[in-house]
């Protein structure tokens, strides 16, 4: 027996492209952090999900999708120049990227560069948009689009849920509530 897809073919993909527009129009975990920084908020070291839970994290479903958790705290705690706490989340993020055999995919020229540059908020962040980025591509290109979509997910809900817990304490936060909108 043939799988039928419900209006054919072509309803499908014009169903597929339809949700990789909303999905391509998510904020990647930089751009939240940078919007969250741009509105005068202050940091909360709080928000960001402890590094002490990454063991917890046994499944490849867990592991990609805390490692967009982790990516997107990476960010959070790097625009707000904690330089420990992005050594910190550095570090998990490379072990969980290593457990869930992706480290290759990511440029180990990017791993040093952030290393280096891990007191330069600008550059940090620009190196974290260029791993997040390759590591998307790489993993697309290998057979494991399920790997990235669950990473992309992962980083979107925690940009979210860090910009829902600090719009209470934002003095201008009409621009926030509209992104999370």
């Amino acid at each position: 027996e043939s799988f039928k897809f419900e209006g054919g073919i072509s309803q499908f993909v014009n169903d597929l492209n339809k949700a990789k527009q909303v999905f391509y129009a998510l904020p990647s975990p930089v751009e939240t952090a940078m919007l969250i920084k741009r509105t005068g908020t202050d940091f909360d070291a709080r928000i960001a999900n402890p590094v002490e839970n990454a063991p917890n994290y046994s499944t490849n479903f867990k592991k990609a999708l805390n490692f967009g958790v982790y990516g997107a705290d990476l960010s959070y705690v790097s625009l707000f120049g904690q330089t420990q706490a992005s050594i910190q989340y550095m570090g998990v993020s490379k072990k969980i990227a290593d457990e869930l055999g992706i480290l290759g995919f990511i440029n180990q020229g990017i791993m040093e560069r952030l290393e280096k540059n891990v007191t330069n908020r600008d550059s940090a962040m620009q190196i974290i948009t260029e791993g997040f980025m390759t590591s998307n591509e790489h993993l697309k290109e290998a057979g494991r689009p399920e790997t990235a979509v669950l990473i992309i997910s992962g980083g979107w809900i925690e940009g979210l849920y860090i910009a829902t817990a600090l719009t209470k304490n934002t003095p201008n936060n009409n621009e926030l509530i509209d992104r999370i909108i």
